[in-house]
């Protein structure tokens, strides 16, 4: 079987790469568009350098393929042009579904955000069903690739959507992999703070469990649906405790208050308007920061047999990983 992966220089991409590649049985085509990850050179794995608004390479990247995995996304908190996120992540979609609808691929799994549904209200935990708060142009786009999507359902194509909470664990250090690059820095004594009083909720999710959502979506997920691949609500304090502990370095963080926080935002994009240099963070960044992100992964549970691995686990697993790549103690 051959399979076809787009957006393999990025983290969950490639990790997914590998993952398939561990079975003989099939042949993985990576799509890459600026960055080759030479950890994907192997035997199983044909490299295709290309970008996904180019139809003509889309058709000779399909050509033999059975099923699709489309990771590939403009993934940054900015751009100098903000269309470039609808660019990419919406046409660049359709894109792909509609040379797949030509070529006759059996199945698509597309990668989406759980940024798309939004965070939770009242403190219950968000599921597939909900439609809420849009905080940024990769939010917004997403969101419009998802109803792209729904357009395809009536011409018989197989098509599922799974959307990833905040993925952090081994692999390559993209944008995409900020909780990780987070770990990092506190591990090298590096990070120093707490956002606001650190107690806003978010989901973290382990890429090797991700990378699993993603096939068990192709193995089993219900054409047309959606599904949440999350793993742990914790606070940041919570969720920065355990690396901590798991790690045996205690930093001093200073908490720093979130008006302040959004006073930089603010201040980054006046700076990025006018001298069109990337922020460091955005005020939409804030405001998403800012909201509880409780998130239920049942229905990718009880449909999928999707299943999450223990938060210190997981977290070891990422520190054992960074300090052996990076010759830390």
């Amino acid at each position: 079987m051959k399979i076809l992966i787009t957006g393999t220089g990025g983290f969950i991409a490639s990790n997914l790469a590998l993952k398939l590649a561990e079975n003989p049985g099939v042949q993985i085509r990576g799509v890459f568009h600026t960055k080759l990850n030479p950890v994907l050179q192997k035997p199983n794995i044909e490299l295709l350098q290309g970008n996904i608004l180019d139809k003509k390479f889309l058709e000779k990247a399909m050509h033999g393929c059975e099923k699709i995995f489309h990771v590939a996304a403009l993934a940054n908190n900015w751009s100098p042009n903000s269309n470039d996120f609808y660019e990419v992540n919406v046409t660049g979609t359709e894109n792909i579904l509609q040379m797949g609808l030509r070529e006759g691929i059996h199945k698509i799994v597309v990668t989406s955000t759980a940024g798309t549904i939004g965070p939770s209200i009242n403190g219950s935990p968000v599921n597939e069903e909900q439609n809420s708060t849009l905080f940024g142009h990769y939010e917004k786009s997403k969101k419009m690739a998802e109803e792209k999507i729904s357009d395809y359902l009536d011409k018989g194509m197989e098509l599922v959507i799974v959307n990833p909470t905040r993925v952090f664990g081994p692999g390559e250090m993209s944008k995409s992999n900020a909780v990780t690059k987070i770990i990092q820095k506190y591990i090298e004594k590096k990070w120093k703070f707490i956002p606001g009083n650190g107690d806003h909720i978010g989901n973290y999710s382990f890429v090797e469990d991700v990378v699993n959502g993603h096939i068990l979506a192709m193995e089993k997920g219900k054409t047309g649906n959606r599904y949440i691949l999350g793993g742990h609500n914790l606070s940041f304090t919570e969720f920065i405790s355990i690396v901590s502990e798991v790690s045996g370095i205690k930093n001093k963080l200073a908490a720093i208050p979130m008006g302040v926080i959004g006073l930089f935002g603010l201040v980054e994009d006046v700076g990025a308007f006018l001298f069109h240099r990337e922020p460091q963070i955005t005020y939409s960044w804030v405001k998403k920061y800012k909201a509880n992100w409780t998130t239920s992964t049942k229905k990718a549970e009880n449909e999928l047999g999707y299943t999450i691995t223990p938060i210190y686990e997981a977290i070891e697993k990422t520190v054992n990983w960074l300090r052996g790549k990076n010759n830390l103690k």
